[in-house]
């Protein structure tokens, strides 16, 4: 049956390893889908008209196989694409010829994102190939190429936007034609030019200009004739032949292999070869840079215009042409894995820097004619490369090794006698030289050459020497050295004179001479004198220092291995020195109590290495290492002496330490006068000065004003008493008190006073600076007067109280005050702080207002009320963390305010304010709580997040409204901004009497609820007797406030930030600070007072 006799319009779908057999051939008019194989015999056409054929079925991919040929035109190719390895894209794979028309679609599968270059070939055949596609539908720039490889059909191709691929649409592998091209034209200059071929693509006509070239690997292109330019980068992961045309490399370039058998190659860019350089003819016009690899022998031809040149070949190097390159530095850098040959006598020139030659041997290289700077043994381009070539100029370097024969020579004569010192010195020859051009001058000789033996000296054996180079030279060329001749020295012989050896002694020690005590000049040979008779006066234990020296006699010389018949002997006298003999002392170690000086006293003494029965006597001076208190302190004894008869004989150190101890003394008093520096010895009684840790109390009486000053030494004290009509002034420096410190007058304007300690002043307290950072009780009886000062320590407080004036206390850290009140009468008291402020029992008192503000923007920011407050003025308490109020509080008016957190009233507090006062309550980010018990004389106004709250008051939701009301009329915009007030509680009956709740309730949000079994009321809740409409919600605390809690914050930061920044700050900085500290508290309580007023409206 002929093709196409048998029409199918159906789906077929043959699974893996299946066959659907029709020999003879047939028309696919429907669908033909699967992994098995179709089968219309060798010879027999399968004709997709008007059909689908879709290898592996919609969604997965595999191959689809066709035996016989396979007509496309006029049907349909459906290809799924899921990467570039085999078994992820569909395939048609046919073992005849195969006819290409018709449509291809193409889609991509998962997550397959193709790459630059990537290829799928998925029409194969055994046949010829022939045609093309009349309409692709194709993933973004992915483009069908034809017969562009054996036995491959058809492939997809992905390029990058602006890429024009080869796609041999008109199968003749020419880059000329305009079909061939992604497109249907040619590339131009703003192009990329793609070829993934692996048929060799020419370029036989025709001058192009591309932007940039990519060949994959495998693949190929053949410049034979035309111009081809390419203006950027050409990345041939191919090969890249020149054959008869022109290319022009401008780019950065990099080609696995290229070869030249005709033409010209030039450009202004850099080409790196990676494989192989083929060079049979050609011109080579490049005037970058060029690094050749090339794996075999490699021929160069003449290159006169590169930058530099770098060349790395496994096998022979030879040049046939002139090679100049203009770079600086190792311009042109030539290795040879063997040998370098330049039988043309052509030239290497580097005008800007210099040439190296690689070679296996100067045996084997010919050179041409070129000559150089310096030859290099033993190396190669991987062991010596051009960068860490160390000798200047052009050379030729070796991986062969050098080596050169050493000869021994001599100066002078070679012999000398025995006992005499030679006057001969040894040198050397050199012999061996690799290359024709080396000689001892110009290899870099350095070093010493050793023999196997020196020069004999004059202690040497009579005799003769063969005197051979062992080892010492080196060569910066990587010569080796060898020995070689050796030369032959002699020694002769003649006298001797014996002297003895002077001797010492120390008095109090006997001498026994060994008759060894000599020596003998003028022996030969390595002959020995055994021993000498000595004799000498001064060898008794007895002899004395004034007696020396005693003369030594030497005679009869004796023993030994000389030869007295080779020796004229001489014997020497000489002299016994005695010497006096060392003592070492030892002091007993002195005590004393503090008095204000380093002087010790010398007690009892030990003397040892006495002889001879001897007691001398022992006189010294000491001085303890400083005034200050410590156990096993240095003493330095200077000015020791012995004295007695027999001191003369004796040598003793004139100074020397030991150790002692200064205790504490337990008080001192002030004697200095009316006034004066705590830092000046004389104001102290004996002048102990009471620094450091040196006195235990310190006492100062009536009538003195004492100034504790910077040059005093940090100091610490168990007490410090001020007596009556005198006063303390804490000037500078560091104070420590563990027990009390009491004064009728107490005056900070720098320093720092700390320590577990309290402090109680009973008449007058001032602080302008510095720091009070005691940990106990700090207790304050000012007679009259304000009481104002800034800290930047915590304070814990104690009783303190003014009996007229004002009381205003601000301190970086928190504030505590005790069971004890603390009180102002006469005028108002103020407490503000950076962490946590906690009343005691003893509560505050005030004939003026309250203020409590610990605004600080931190969770530690507290106030916990422990102790009654009790105000004839106004009280504000504000927070930024939680308020505990524990205790009660009463005032003309009573404002609470919490910025982030909550406020809780303890069920036993009241707080109270008399007819027309006011009671606000406001937690912007938190929940008040309180009960049923906790206000009285004024409905309490509450502003919260969530609000517990139970009110007790005849005071009727009307008014509430109409004061609310009236006051925001009365306030300008500019004044201040009423917050709504939280909703009244309902009222019942035909009256206006509030319903009280009996537990703790909750409002806040839209709605309220007040009393336990009583309606919800809120925006949305109506009751035929209740308020028709509550009044608005609190959302915001009044504007003041809000500001007063900003300006808190930013005060909050730059304290902290200051506390650390003020380690280091003088004096005056610090007080500048605690100016601006006090200037921003002033303006924290304008912004209190104008809360104050807005809570007030508000209510």
């Amino acid at each position: 049956m002929q093709p196409g006799s048998f029409t199918q319009t159906g789906t077929i779908d043959v699974a893996a390893g299946a066959i659907f057999q029709r020999t003879g051939g047939f028309t696919n008019a429907g669908t033909i889908q699967g992994q098995g194989s179709v089968d219309v015999g060798a010879g027999n056409t399968l004709a997709n008209s008007g059909g689908t054929l879709r290898p592996a079925g919609v969604g997965t991919a595999g191959t689809l196989s066709v035996t016989g040929n396979l007509n496309l035109a006029g049907g349909t190719v459906d290809l799924d694409l899921g990467g570039t390895a085999a078994g992820q894209s569909d395939t048609l794979a046919v073992s005849g010829n195969v006819t290409m028309g018709g449509t291809l679609n193409a889609s991509l599968l998962g997550g397959y994102a193709p790459l630059n270059g990537d290829f799928i070939p998925y029409l194969t055949m055994t046949g010829t190939a022939s045609g093309s596609f009349g309409s692709t539908v194709l993933p973004s720039n992915m483009d069908a190429g034809y017969n562009l490889a054996a036995g491959e059909a058809s492939r997809l191709i992905f390029s990058t936007t602006g890429t024009k691929t080869f796609l041999n649409t008109a199968s003749d592998l020419n880059w000329a034609t305009a079909a061939n091209w992604s497109s249907g034209a040619l590339p131009g200059a703003g192009n990329t030019v793609l070829i993934s071929s692996g048929f060799a693509v020419a370029h036989p006509s025709g001058n192009d200009t591309i932007g940039a070239l990519t060949i994959n690997g495998g693949n190929s292109l053949d410049v034979s004739g035309g111009s081809l330019t390419v203006s950027g980068a050409a990345t041939v992961g191919g090969s890249l032949a020149v054959s008869g045309g022109t290319l022009v490399l401008n780019g950065t370039s990099s080609v696995h292999t290229l070869g030249m058998t005709g033409g010209a190659l030039n450009g202004t860019g850099n080409l790196t070869v990676t494989n192989a350089f083929n060079y049979g003819s050609g011109s080579v016009g490049l005037s970058g840079a060029l690094d050749l690899t090339h794996a075999g022998n490699l021929l160069l031809p003449a290159m006169n215009s590169l930058t530099s040149l770098l060349v790395n070949a496994t096998g022979h190097v030879t040049l046939s042409g002139d090679i100049a390159a203009s770079g600086a530095g190792n311009a042109i850098a030539i290795a040879a894995g063997l040998d370098f040959t330049n039988s043309g006598s052509h030239v290497l020139t580097a005008n800007n820097g210099r040439w190296l030659v690689y070679s296996q041997s100067p045996a084997s290289i010919d050179k041409g004619g070129l000559t150089s700077s310096f030859r290099h043994y033993d190396s190669t381009l991987g062991s010596y490369t051009p960068a860490s070539v160390s000798e200047s100029g052009n050379g030729f370097i070796y991986a062969a090794a050098g080596t050169l024969t050493v000869d021994t020579t001599a100066t002078g004569a070679a012999s000398h006698v025995y006992g005499d010192a030679p006057t001969a010195s040894l040198g050397y020859t050199l012999t061996g030289f690799a290359d024709a051009e080396d000689n001892a001058g110009n290899i870099g000789i350095a070093g010493s050459p050793s023999f196997n033996t020196p020069i004999p000296n004059s202690g040497s054996d009579a005799g003769s020497y063969n005197l051979a180079y062992v080892t010492g030279l080196s060569s910066s060329a990587g010569y080796n050295f060898t020995a070689g001749t050796g030369l032959l020295y002699n020694v002769t012989q003649a006298a001797l004179t014996v002297t003895a050896n002077d001797q010492s002694k120390v008095y109090g020690d006997a001498l026994s001479f060994a008759g060894t005590e000599f020596f003998a000049v003028g022996l030969k040979n390595g002959q020995t004198v055994g021993n000498v008779t000595l004799a000498s006066s001064g060898e008794s234990a007895l002899a004395s220092v004034g007696s020396s020296p005693h003369v030594i006699t030497a005679s009869a010389a004796t023993g030994g291995s000389f030869n007295p018949a080779n020796y004229s002997v001489t014997y020497v006298d000489s002299a016994l020195t005695v010497t006096p003999r060392p003592l070492t002392v030892s002091f007993t170690p002195p005590s004393k109590t503090y008095d204000g000086n380093a002087t010790a006293t010398v007690g009892g003494y030990a003397l040892n290495n006495l002889a001879n029965g001897d007691l001398p006597g022992v006189v010294a001076t000491a001085l303890y290492d400083s005034r200050h208190v410590g156990a096993a302190k240095t003493v330095s004894y200077s000015g020791i002496a012995l004295t007695g008869g027999k001191a003369s004989d004796y040598s003793l150190v004139v100074s020397a330490t030991g150790s002692g101890t200064i205790t504490q003394l337990a008080n001192v008093a002030w004697v200095g006068g009316a006034s004066g520096n705590w830092s000046a010895a004389a104001n102290w009684t004996g002048n102990a000065l009471p620094d450091a840790n040196n006195v235990a109390s310190v006492s100062i009486p009536a009538g003195a004003a004492v100034t504790f000053d910077a040059a005093t030494a940090a100091t610490a004290l168990a007490d410090l008493v001020v007596a009556s009509g005198s006063s303390f002034i804490m000037a500078g420096s560091s104070l420590g008190i563990s027990g009390s410190l009491t004064t009728p007058d107490y005056n900070q304007t720098g320093g720092t006073l700390n320590g577990a300690g309290s402090l109680t002043v009973s008449q007058n307290f001032a602080k302008s600076g510095g720091t009070l950072g005691l940990s106990g009780l700090v207790n304050i009886n000012q007679a009259a007067g304000n009481l104002v000062f800034v800290n930047d320590a915590p304070i814990s407080f104690g009783t303190v109280g003014i009996t007229s004036g004002n009381i205003d206390i601000d301190v970086i850290g928190g504030i505590s005050t005790s069971a004890t009140a603390m009180t102002a009468t006469g005028g108002s008291l103020a407490l503000t702080a950076h962490s946590p402020i906690t009343i005691g029992s003893g509560g505050l008192s005030a004939t003026g207002g309250i203020a409590l503000s610990a605004a600080t923007p931190s969770a530690g920011s507290t106030i916990t009320l422990g102790g009654a407050l009790t105000a004839g003025g106004s009280v504000s308490v504000a927070a930024y963390g939680a308020i505990a109020q524990n205790a009660d509080i009463q005032g003309q008016s009573i404002a609470l305010a919490s910025t982030s957190s909550n406020i809780v009233v303890a069920s036993s507090a009241v707080s109270s304010v008399p007819s027309g006062g006011s009671i606000n309550y406001s937690a912007t980010s938190g929940s008040i709580t309180s009960s049923s018990g906790n206000f009285a004389g004024a409905t309490p106004a509450l502003s919260g997040s969530g609000t517990d709250v139970a009110t007790s008051s005849t005071t009727t939701t009307n008014d509430i409204v109409n004061t609310v009301a009236k006051t925001s009329e009365a306030l300008s915009d500019d004044e201040v901004n009423v917050p709504a007030a939280a909703p009244p509680p309902t009222t019942e009956g035909s009256g206006n009497t509030f319903l009280l709740a009996s537990t703790t309730q909750t409002t806040g949000g839209d709605t309220g609820t007040f009393g336990a079994s009583e309606p919800t009321v809120g925006a949305d809740t109506t009751a035929g007797n209740l308020v028709p409409e509550a009044a608005p919600t609190a959302e915001s605390p009044p504007a003041g406030q809000n500001q007063a809690s900003d300006e808190e914050k930013k005060d909050a930061g730059n304290v902290d930030a200051k506390k650390e920044a003020g380690k280091d700050k003088t004096k005056d900085e610090k007080d500048d600070e605690k100016k601006e500290s006090r200037s921003r508290e002033e303006k924290k309580q304008e912004t209190r007072q104008a809360a104050k007023k807005v809570a007030q409206c508000s209510s």
